[in-house]
């Protein structure tokens, strides 16, 4: 008589855990790290968020996956800047999570020079705005 397994082991009853992100979002930490990010890529889109804030954290690793998707050092970065370092008070948001996004060293303006900027949970629109700007041969 053989002596296989007969029952299930708890490590393979236990819920799959996703593998790590190879990329992991950069956090913005002062002033001078956000000129540096914005000079040394051509897209730029800044996912501004705060820690209290029950929306931005569950954004969080929808955001990450767009990251791991769209980020290209030098090209195209997704990053994170937390609105309580108040490096933000520039930006002209009205509520967090806000995604604003810079091109070629500049704050991507409307037309009519407001910023372009998406409030709220709306990663699909970050994404058009994402695939419209990477469209445009950058």
């Amino acid at each position: 008589m053989s002596r296989g397994k007969l029952y299930a082991s708890y490590s393979s009853l236990a819920p799959k855990k996703e593998p790590e992100p190879s990329y992991k979002c950069i956090e913005i930490q002062s002033l001078e790290h956000r000129k540096q990010v914005i000079s040394e890529n051509a897209i730029v889109c800044f996912d501004l968020y705060a820690t209290w804030c029950e929306p931005c954290k569950i954004l969080a690793p929808q955001y990450t996956k767009l990251a791991q998707q769209y980020s290209s050092p030098g090209r195209c970065l997704m990053v994170k800047e937390n609105v309580d370092l108040e490096l933000t008070r520039d930006y002209q948001i009205t509520g967090i999570p806000a995604f604003i996004f810079y091109r070629k060293g500049q704050l991507l303006r409307n037309q009519d020079g407001s910023p372009v900027h998406v409030i709220g949970g709306d990663l699909k629109a970050v994404q058009e705005i994402m695939d419209k700007l990477l469209g445009q041969g950058v």
